[in-house]
Order: C-alpha cells, then sequence, then structure tokens
C-alpha cells in the first residue's frame, strides 16, 4: 500500500497503535502476524519518518504526530 501524505504506510500506522499501547516488537509481530525481524523494519521506518532516536521519543513523536487521529 502507498504511504499516506504523511509518509505513514497503513501498517506503519497499525505498527504505532500497538506501540503507543506499550507492546514488544514481539508481541506486535505476533499480532499483525509478520516475522519479528519484519516488524523491526516497519518500526525503525517509522521512527526514521517520525525523526526519533530512542523508543520513548518515538512512542512521544507517534502522540504529538496526530497520526493515530487522521481516518485511514
Amino acid at each position: 500500500p502507498e504511504p499516506a501524505p504523511d509518509g505513514i504506510t497503513p501498517r506503519q500506522r497499525a505498527i504505532a497503535t500497538l506501540l503507543v499501547e506499550g507492546h514488544t516488537d514481539a508481541v506486535i509481530a505476533d499480532r499483525l502476524g509478520l516475522n519479528i525481524r519484519t516488524a523491526r523494519v516497519h518500526i525503525a521506518k517509522l521512527a526514521a519518518t517520525l525523526g526519533s532516536d530512542s523508543r520513548a521519543q518515538l512512542g512521544y513523536l507517534i502522540a504529538r504526530s496526530g497520526i493515530l487521529d487522521r481516518e485511514e
């Protein structure tokens, strides 16, 4: 699927939702039917898109960006 105008793909948006709920990479991978390495690649791309240097900062940037408030 093509990224939205904000550069976030639907898969990354699903991962962002699980990240802000506090789930581990393994749980995120399991919930979305992904290999853990694939989930980590998506998380890294999401972090790069939002300009995050850490997991804590990523959660903050996800909340601040409002990407979870947008209809998909």
